[in-house]
């Protein structure tokens, strides 16, 4: 508005194909939105800056420029707080919740029709299951549940129909047997 500001800016190679395009926050030189594209002119890349310059979210796309492979979210100190990953088809393959200091807080698996199938909760060190959960392939009905011991041995374990009622349910010594 005032023709000394930037607010969005776009760069080309030289076969004229976009390369890059972003948009500025309001002080005209911290980034607020970005999008990067191939060589062939399919996008790459998609971005979204906290209003302190570090990154909010990203998405990532297969080489057609359309389909998902990958999106993140971060806080606002830049670290990575969830990530989801997809499937050549589109369909998500996992996701995960990481705390702030970096180590994974839990992740889920899906099966080919990117419904859950497995959730994983693990304990601080990021690395140490301490439950997790196995779903039918609704994604909503559990098969089964468990808890870990401080040394990641099993704990109690519950099962469950396939209407999702309870069947059974076993405590274990602390070795896990």
């Amino acid at each position: 508005e005032d023709g000394k500001t930037l607010e969005g800016d776009r760069r080309y190679r030289a076969d004229g194909n976009q390369a890059w395009a972003g948009h500025y926050w309001e002080d005209g030189k911290t980034l607020e939105r970005e999008r990067r594209y191939r060589e062939d002119g399919t996008l790459e890349t998609v971005r979204r800056y906290w209003a302190e310059g570090t990154l909010a979210w990203e998405r990532r796309f297969r080489e057609d420029g359309k389909t998902l492979e990958g999106a993140g979210r971060y806080r606002e100190d830049g670290t990575l707080e969830r990530e989801r990953r997809y499937r050549e088809d589109g369909t998500q393959t996992w996701v995960g919740r990481f705390r702030e200091d970096g180590t994974l807080e839990w992740e889920g698996l899906c099966g080919a029709d990117g419904r859950l199938s497995w959730v994983g909760l693990y304990r601080e060190d990021g690395k140490t299951l301490e439950g997790d959960r196995r779903y039918r392939e609704d994604g909503k009905t559990l098969e089964w549940e468990r808890l870990y011991g401080a040394e990641g041995t099993l704990a109690w374990e519950r099962r469950f129909r396939e209407d999702g009622t309870l069947t059974w349910v076993g405590h274990y010594r602390e070795d896990g047997k």
